[in-house]
């Protein structure tokens, strides 16, 4: 994800996605089943999985997210990085609207005598940090072409895409024996007539609204909106869409909660397909996507 630069719109973060009320419910359910089901046929007691496409991972389970995309008009690239274990820091729900779920840290826990090594869960048990894997290496295959990433900026994956097309394979693995891999998967087409407003204003949003001409192959339109980082928590509004809804609306209640000290900070609109594997060290998330920082008008 970029983060917005403060001087320009760090008090402006947001993001995409207006439907209509008869869309809401299907939307609602897509959102749902997307971010919580991982098919049962990826086997959680072992090593080895193939990703579902289609399929995301629960913020609560995820360790691992490799991107694979273009920034408005840019070449396609690759990045990522895996976590040895799922996060520690979590948030539940607390406001659903339409294609919308704001999420609100869980309270913190207490442990009296946590090592210095070791962080304190909200259930207050004292557990290792989160850390980057060993070795971590992700291949990426378009026909009997393969591209190489290895580790880099502390133990992440980062590089331009050097293959032909824009339909690739991918297969990820690192020290401990663990492999996921990805079939074959499209990064969507651009957005076309992408148009973004803001109701109100950073400190105080009404709502947001964007708007796009519906793609001919059509994936899902995503955003993920933090809030503000002088906050300290992982409290965030997530959208997610058909992209060829053609519209997003985001209510300010779902947004206002997230303005707080320099403002609202969005920072991009995807247009992405997703899929995911579950290996039992927790669960992979694939994104292929174009990704938009729209020029919002007021």
């Amino acid at each position: 994800m970029r983060m917005c630069i403060p001087s320009l719109v760090c008090g402006l973060l947001l993001l995409v996605a207006a439907c209509d009320s008869g869309s809401r419910k299907t939307n609602n359910n897509q959102n749902n089943n997307n971010t919580n089901n991982i098919n049962n046929t990826n086997n959680t007691n072992n090593h080895q999985a193939s990703a579902i496409v289609g399929q995301r991972c629960p913020d609560s389970e995820r360790i691992g997210l490799i991107h694979v995309g273009s920034y408005g008009d840019g070449p396609l690239q690759l990045s990522g990085d895996v976590q040895d274990r799922p996060p520690v820091r979590l948030t539940d729900p607390v406001l659903e609207d339409g294609a919308c779920i704001y999420s609100s840290e869980r309270a913190p826990g207490f442990c009296e005598d946590c090592p210095v090594d070791r962080v304190c869960t909200h259930d207050s048990q004292c557990v290792p940090y989160p850390a980057t894997v060993a070795g971590l290496r992700v291949e990426l295959r378009s026909g009997s072409d393969v591209q190489v990433f290895s580790p880099q900026y502390g133990g992440g994956v980062y590089g331009n895409v050097t293959l032909a097309g824009d339909t690739f394979g991918v297969k990820v693995a690192w020290d401990s024996g663990f492999e996921v891999t990805l079939d074959s998967l499209q990064v969507p087409a651009a957005l076309e007539n992408l148009t973004a407003v803001l109701h109100g204003d950073s400190m105080n949003v009404e709502s947001m609204d964007f708007s796009w001409t519906p793609p001919s192959d059509p994936a899902q339109v995503y955003t993920y909106i933090p809030i503000n980082h002088h906050a300290g928590t992982v409290t965030n509004t997530q959208c997610l869409l058909p992209a060829d809804a053609g519209a997003l609306h985001i209510d300010g209640a779902l947004l206002r909660p997230l303005a707080v000290v320099t403002g609202l900070e969005f920072q991009e609109l995807l247009h992405a397909r997703f899929a995911a594997a579950h290996v039992s060290a927790g669960c992979v998330e694939f994104r292929f996507f174009r990704s938009y920082y729209p020029n919002f008008q007021k």
